[in-house]
């Protein structure tokens, strides 16, 4: 606990993690997942057990997850290095890299996407692009990308009166009201 690492544990006590950064709960709220940045990883942790242990390897920079809890199980994990991102189906049973998983079609090459949220039907992502100061809209369905908000510039203080031409500096969080 405290000490910066690389390793699963029994107990959350004897876990390490580097930089982690993104959090995302199962549908019952009994996992908790961790975006471990610095490992390059994403762990899960078993709130009744208290163990945590590595879901997904070899990611690059994991900085956003989002567990989709309208489908039947399924993670997103924003890569703030490569810019991707990629779609877990849940449960994974031992660790997998992330190769083996499937990217988003149109998230890809992002500039550096920090947070992600999920429109209520479930078929639109939102991603928000730290590097390019927008937030975009990614349908899961076709994969058309389209910017939804910010105008590219990081000055805070230009308030405009629609969210296209809104100035975001570094936008990473994101929630959606239901």
């Amino acid at each position: 606990a405290g000490a910066s690492g690389d390793s699963d544990g029994d107990a959350v006590a004897a876990a390490r993690l580097a930089a982690p950064c993104g959090l995302a709960t199962d549908v019952l709220g009994m996992t908790l997942f961790v975006a471990d940045s610095g490992n390059g990883k994403v762990r899960a942790l078993d709130i009744s057990t208290s163990s945590v242990r590595t879901l997904i390897f070899g990611l690059s920079e994991p900085r956003a997850l989002l567990f989709d809890h309208r489908s039947s199980g399924q993670l997103f994990v924003a890569e703030f290095g490569s810019g991707n991102v990629r779609r877990a189906p849940l449960p994974i049973g031992s660790a997998v890299a992330a190769s083996s998983l499937a990217l988003v079609t149109g998230a890809t090459s992002l500039n550096k996407p920090a947070g992600l949220a999920l429109f209520a039907q479930g078929d639109q992502l939102i991603v928000s692009e730290q590097g390019s100061q927008r937030l975009l809209r990614v349908s899961l369905v076709t994969g058309q990308v389209s910017a939804i908000g910010g105008s590219g510039s990081s000055q805070v203080g230009e308030h405009r009166r629609n969210y296209a031409t809104a100035a975001f500096g570094s936008p990473a969080g994101l929630s959606m009201a239901t």
